[in-house]
């Protein structure tokens, strides 16, 4: 009998409840909702199209449309909503979305990701008076300035990330509502470890280790298949190292092969880029990638609900649940299957917290 690969014998536990069970009922709208608020940043990482383009913020959605966006996404039931972009800081107008989104009790687990280089003293102020249960999540890429830099494509950027975390704990007091991101290239794959213990030791209580999207970014930084093999035989070290340093370890990368039998993400979470435009999953849309996908509809010519409720919609959602749709066979959608689930919720509250006792094993990719 042939021996198994390193990724073929590695089990794997489920990602999360919400998309290993079927919705209960149709929803009105999406649990989960990611805004792009921008197109614009101010990085240019080697992983995404956004920040190595001209992007600017010319086209992104207004002040008044956004609100009106989470308006309805309230309205419609919507319990999680994820501020992203580019870079959502370059919006002067950004804390009037986020006290939007915390004032209407939406979870907003996951408030705002930034890559934390323009994060300062009063962003961080800010942020805390915003409410309790708004969060910070920001970018941090590798141990060292001549790693982080380098994906980061920002010189300086590395000494100001650190800045921002030690701004925010000493803001918020403790480190519970801070939470760092850290995307696995070729250039850092055997840094994790030393990434781990400086976000433990700058204050964060939480880090979410996820392999860069096939789909995007330059290929020469896509982890190859030995690569991949090495991270899951460190897997299991990566999350105890974690679990001894105090930090709560969202730890990614025993599912970067996994293959769902069913994704219900579809009936559960959305994404609206900068312009207004609908996504249903990650895939859809083209990972970090913009405009490479199918959008449902605009929010500048429908309502959510309109587009939600669309034949477009309905037919991609009932599609996705038996993996029929084209775009669940997209190169990057192995990638991303585990990461979105997990993303949407953020790593502050991310489904792995929740998931079931028992262990479950998945198809692999071979």
């Amino acid at each position: 009998m042939a021996r198994a690969s390193p990724v073929q014998q590695y089990p794997l536990i489920p990602i999360c409840h919400d998309c290993t069970q079927p919705p209960p009922s149709p929803r009105a709208g999406p649990k989960y909702v990611t805004l792009l608020v921008t197109r614009a940043c101010n990085s240019r990482c080697v992983m995404c199209e956004y920040g190595r383009s001209s992007y600017t913020r010319d086209g992104d959605l207004t002040t008044g449309e956004l609100i009106d966006i989470i308006t309805e996404l309230d309205e419609l039931g919507t319990t999680d909503i994820i501020l992203s972009g580019g870079e959502p800081l370059l919006r002067p107008d950004i804390f009037d979305i986020i006290s939007e989104v915390a004032k209407r009790g939406i979870g907003a687990s996951c408030a705002l990701c930034t890559n934390g280089t323009l994060l300062d003293r009063t962003h961080a102020r800010k942020l805390t008076q915003a409410g309790i249960k708004v969060r910070a999540v920001l970018s941090l890429d590798g141990s060292r300035p001549e790693i982080h830099d380098r994906i980061r494509g920002t010189p300086g950027s590395f000494y100001r990330i650190r800045s921002a975390v030690r701004l925010l704990v000493e803001e918020f007091g403790w480190g519970d509502h801070i939470g760092i991101n850290t995307i696995i290239t070729a250039r850092n794959k055997d840094d994790v470890e030393n990434i781990i213990r400086l976000a433990a030791e700058l204050g964060a209580r939480t880090i979410k280790i996820a392999p860069a999207f096939r789909g995007s970014g330059l290929p020469k930084e896509h982890l190859k298949p030995e690569d991949v093999a090495g991270l899951l035989a460190r897997s299991d070290g990566i999350t105890r190292l974690g679990r001894e340093l105090g930090i709560n370890t969202i730890n990614l990368i025993p599912f970067v092969a996994a293959t769902m039998p069913r994704c219900f993400m579809t009936h559960l979470l959305a994404i609206v880029d900068a312009s207004g435009d609908v996504y249903p999953c990650t895939p859809a849309k083209g990972g970090f990638i913009e405009n490479r996908g199918t959008s449902m509809g605009s929010l500048r010519r429908q309502s959510f609900a309109e587009i939600w409720n669309s034949v477009t919609y309905r037919v991609f959602r009932e599609q996705s649940l038996g993996k029929a749709h084209p775009f669940c066979h997209a190169p990057h959608c192995g990638d991303v299957t585990a990461n979105a689930m997990n993303y949407i919720r953020g790593p502050c509250k991310s489904c792995l917290t929740a998931m079931a006792e028992e262990t479950h094993v998945y198809t692999l990719e071979a």
